[in-house]
Parts: structure tokens; C-alpha cells; sequence
């Protein structure tokens, strides 16, 4: 399973793409997502919107303050990452699986 993040590196605000591949890595493993991931953030807005479509890899689009530390805006949060990702993964695997919301 590969996880690929884009932007790779951000202007306005400081996440790492990285970090960013390795929490998604960690959260899959642990829910048993075995599809690629792409996270696609948008970088230009607070709003912490995401967004999840499925095909032959899992694509969740992101607004930054979905990863955002609350304390220090514009940081990354790695505990608010993980949660984010982890309700769109957990999301994900329901519909490919026929569970909640998918048919």
C-alpha cells in the first residue's frame, strides 16, 4: 500500500508531506486499507473540509485546517492528522466493504 502527498511542500502552511505519508501509513495499517492512498491538501484555506473518493486508489482531499494544530494555526497537528485520517480512511473502508453508505 503507498501513500503519496501533494502538495510536497507547502507555501502557506507548515506541513510535511512526509510526516503527512507516514501518519496515512501508520492510520491504513491500522484499519486494514490495503487500496493506495493520495492526499491531495489545499493548502489555501482554513476550513477543514475533506472529501473522499474511491476507485482503484482511495483519493481524499483535504483543506488544511483539517490537519491543523489548533493551539498555533497554520502548524501541523500530528494527533489532529491522524484523527482527520483516520475518520476518511475508516469512511473509505465502510463503502468499499458495503457498510455504512455504501449501497
Amino acid at each position: 500500500m503507498t501513500v503519496t502527498v501533494t502538495p510536497q511542500e507547502f507555501r502557506f502552511v507548515h506541513f510535511d508531506a512526509a510526516e503527512t505519508a507516514r501518519i496515512a501509513a501508520d492510520v491504513a495499517a491500522l484499519l486494514g486499507v490495503d487500496r493506495p492512498v493520495r492526499i491531495e491538501i489545499d493548502e489555501t484555506t482554513p476550513l477543514a473540509r475533506t472529501r473522499i473518493e474511491l476507485g482503484d486508489e482511495i483519493v481524499l482531499h483535504i483543506e488544511s485546517g483539517a490537519f491543523e494544530d489548533t493551539k498555533r494555526p497554520r502548524h501541523q497537528s500530528e494527533a489532529t492528522t491522524a484523527a482527520s485520517l483516520g475518520r476518511c480512511l475508516l469512511k473509505a473502508r465502510d463503502r468499499l466493504s458495503g457498510g455504512v453508505g455504501g449501497g
